[in-house]
């Protein structure tokens, strides 16, 4: 965050450095600055404070818990039991699997998960969602079989959102 605030800094100094440099310094508007440093004017200050407040409040209100997870299963033990995987997901970001195998998902802690039979580029066609409020679902898991739904044979792409 240090450096995108560095970098956010150093184009508003370029921005706002309208004249050229003298012997005196950077020309900034009517006033030399004496050290030849670009000096952010009130409103290009504003203005970085404004984006950066936006990227670190944007990172914070969308981030899925620890408790926000999702397991595939494609496999069976020997008694019959679903045998299930972890799937890594992040927030809003679209899984591809693109796969015939898999049978069931678990679906553990609070948010949305959207699966469809279509890959990333076409995942909200015919996609189906499934809703955990964060009251009823802090810790505990929903077995979704997937017989019946339209991933049934092929399953295309996950999302999981908070």
């Amino acid at each position: 965050m240090q450096v995108l605030f560095a970098a956010i800094v150093s184009l508003a100094c370029l921005h706002s450095a309208q004249g050229v440099e003298t012997a005196q310094g950077v020309t900034m508007g009517h006033q030399a600055n004496p050290l030849g440093k670009a000096v952010l004017v009130g409103a290009d200050y504003s203005l970085v404070q404004t984006i950066v407040a936006s990227l670190r409040g944007q990172s914070k209100s969308t981030k899925c818990g620890p408790n926000t997870k999702v397991f595939i299963s494609d496999s069976q033990d020997a008694a019959g039991d679903q045998l299930y995987t972890e799937v890594t997901t992040s927030d809003g970001t679209c899984v591809a699997k693109g796969v015939t195998t898999i049978t069931h998902l678990k679906f553990c802690g609070p948010g949305t998960l959207t699966i469809s039979r279509l890959s990333c580029g076409r995942h909200d066609y015919k996609s189906h969602s499934f809703e955990h409020s964060s009251t009823e679902y802090t810790t505990n898991c929903e077995i979704i079989d997937l017989k019946g739904t339209n991933v049934d044979g092929y399953f295309g792409s996950l999302i999981v959102s908070c």
